[in-house]
């Protein structure tokens, strides 16, 4: 091996290095070199020892002479895409395509491994209200990876016990005094295709419907996923108002009952969950909820208010209710799901007008409740019954 020996020289703010022989290891000012000597093998396999004279061990040093052409800093940015970047692009570019092609792959392979050692789990699964098809095979596929099969197997074993063998589902029997309470609605599919479920949390009654409301997340995801037109629409939006609850309203146990759900029985089910108008109390609340949540539901949250325009532009006004800032009536969950399960669709149902609910909707709320409360008459009252009382306390003292 021959020992050159390396000096710098500075020309034209080009570092050269010159060997022995006087000659420069970079001809060209412009940075330009021959495209035969730039690959990586054949700059590797220089057999050149540099001996440096000043007796400098840098790094840098060792690696200018490896190059067989100079680099000034600012010209770094001027150079052209090299080889080998373009050889990684494409290798991100085939990776992407092995993986699009690997999902169909998994999804047949385990239709195979299904048919050769369960066959009866697609029955199983039907008998209580839920279909396998392509679309819920590969979500799981995507969040159990191989061990999905199992994990199927253990989800139709707990539908059997949790739900009972029925073909509808949940029974609506079993539930009925959370429905009645109409905390849930299935407000029909958004702009972009996919189901939308809607939750009022103040009027949940922890008291009430804590036993119940596991079922009833059950009988509303189901009832969700049947209302989209596609399967790669199955994947539910969720509007979480959690506006003016109070602690009888939201717990962490009644959180975590409704993640365990979704994230245990419904994977890669969730597109969005908007939590709305969320007050101090809740964010106590959602401070412990959150360590027991998965990386990807975690980034599938949002918090928004009903004042700002992301839900009209992530949803759209023909499903969300006035107080939202749509035009949509308030479609219970129960009265839509009926709609579904007779192979209606949403897009054709007209809901249930808001005055018929009982007095239980917002718009009831906001001109029954809110409105007298700040009206004129109510003000005046109220500003003469704390100035008489104020009085009283003077002359008392």
């Amino acid at each position: 091996m021959s020992v050159v020996r390396k000096r710098r020289t500075w020309r034209g703010g080009i570092d050269h290095h010159q060997n022995d022989g006087g000659e420069d290891d970079c001809p060209s000012r412009s940075l330009q070199h021959d495209a035969s000597v730039t690959t990586d093998s054949e700059i590797n396999s220089y057999p050149v020892t540099v001996v440096d004279d000043e007796d400098s061990d840098s790094d840098e040093d060792v690696v200018s002479s490896r190059l067989p052409f100079s680099l000034n800093l600012m010209d770094i940015f001027t150079l052209p895409m090299s080889p080998s970047k373009a050889y990684d692009d494409a290798i991100e570019r085939k990776k992407k395509n092995t993986n699009e092609k690997s999902l169909e792959d998994h999804v047949e392979s385990f239709k195979r491994e299904m048919a050769a050692s369960c066959p009866e789990l697609q029955d199983t699964l039907l008998a209580t209200g839920e279909l396998l098809d392509d679309g819920m095979i590969s979500r799981w596929v995507t969040a159990r990876g191989d061990a999905a099969l199992k994990s199927l197997q253990e989800h139709a074993a707990w539908r059997m016990d949790f739900v009972g063998e029925n073909p509808y589902g949940v029974h609506e029997a079993s539930i009925q005094e959370i429905l009645d309470a109409h905390v849930m609605f299935l407000q029909g599919t958004d702009i972009h295709g996919y189901p939308v479920l809607l939750f009022l949390a103040k009027r949940y009654d922890a008291a009430r419907f804590s036993n119940v409301i596991s079922p009833c997340m059950v009988y509303a995801m189901d009832g969700a996923l049947l209302s989209a037109d596609k399967p790669e629409k199955k994947r539910i939006k969720v509007i979480f108002d959690v506006s003016s609850v109070n602690r009888k309203n939201v717990s962490i146990e009644f959180l975590e009952s409704i993640f365990s759900i979704l994230q245990t029985h419904y994977p890669n089910c969730l597109h969005t969950l908007y939590f709305v108008d969320a007050p101090f109390l809740f964010w106590a609340i959602w401070g412990c909820v959150r360590a027991f949540l998965s990386v990807e539901t975690r980034n599938k949250i949002q918090f928004v208010s009903k004042s700002s325009k992301e839900l009209l532009v992530d949803v759209g006004p023909d499903v969300l209710p006035d107080v939202y800032g749509g035009s949509g009536p308030w479609r219970p969950v129960q009265h839509s799901v009926q709609v579904v399960r007779h192979g209606g669709h949403m897009q054709q149902h007209s809901g249930t007008a808001a005055g018929s609910i009982d007095n239980n909707d917002e718009s009831y709320v906001y001109t029954q409740i809110v409105t007298p409360i700040f009206s004129v008459r109510s003000v005046m009252f109220w500003i003469c019954f704390i100035g008489a009382t104020c009085i009283w306390i003077l002359f008392k003292i």
